[in-house]
Parts: structure tokens; sequence; C-alpha cells
């Protein structure tokens, strides 16, 4: 192959799934970007809150998770084009795109399974933190 192909090749924009064009190949755009509309402004809607609630409080059991995948199905078919949901998770307000991000989608759906042994193992070391002596 020649090197202007290639050169041309590398050059082009990416496109598909998760690359929205332009020359940097970035995802985020002036639509997506965090400051481009105030938290609450993609807030979910009822149905969506209510499945979202219903799975974030199943069993952290193989049942559990096998009943929130199942639910959580509702709501990715009814998300926006860019799925953006904007929530609250451990008093963190967060904008979470769990369409395109599956880690995005287990902490919006599932948070009682999202990094379990890491959430126990900082628990554990900010209680010996605080703790006199």
């Amino acid at each position: 192959m020649d090197e202007a192909v290639i050169t041309h090749r590398l050059r082009e924009p990416r496109q598909g799934r998760y690359f929205r064009g332009g020359d940097s190949g970035n995802a985020m755009t002036a639509e997506t970007s965090p400051a481009s509309e105030p938290h609450g402004a993609l807030a979910p809607r009822a149905l969506d809150w209510a499945v979202i609630a219903t799975t974030a409080h199943m069993p952290a059991n193989w049942l559990g998770r096998l009943l929130a995948n199942g639910l959580r199905r509702i709501v990715m078919k009814r998300l926006r084009e860019d799925g953006g949901v904007d929530v609250s998770r451990w008093a963190l307000r967060l904008r979470l795109h769990p369409r395109h991000n599956g880690c995005q989608a287990g902490l919006l759906f599932t948070p009682q399974f999202y990094e379990a042994g890491e959430r126990a193992a900082l628990a554990a070391w900010i209680a010996k933190a605080r703790s006199p002596g």
C-alpha cells in the first residue's frame, strides 16, 4: 500500500457507534458536554424512575441481578438519542450515559453490585482512619 493512502486513512474522522465524527474523533460535543444543561434537565421520566428505583433495591444475589437486567431493558429502549440521565448516587449528582457505557448502566440500575469489593475496602479504610488512636 502507498504511504499517502495510509496517511489519508489515518486522518479520516472516525465514524460509528461511539464516535460522532470531527477531526479529533471525540464523542464529546456541545450537545453532550456536561456544562450544556444543568443537572436535572435530563431527569428520568416517571416509568423510567420507577424501574431505576426498583432495580436499585433488588437483593444483591443472582435472582436480583437477573430481574434487574430484565427490567432495565424497559428504560434502555426509552432513552433519548444521547442516552443521558441525571441521577444521584452516593450523595453525588451524576449525568450517566448508560446506552454506550456498561459501567454507567451498572451504576444506574444496580448500584448494589457496582464495585462492591472496592467500596467495602474503602469503607473499612475510612472507618479505620476515623477511629481514635
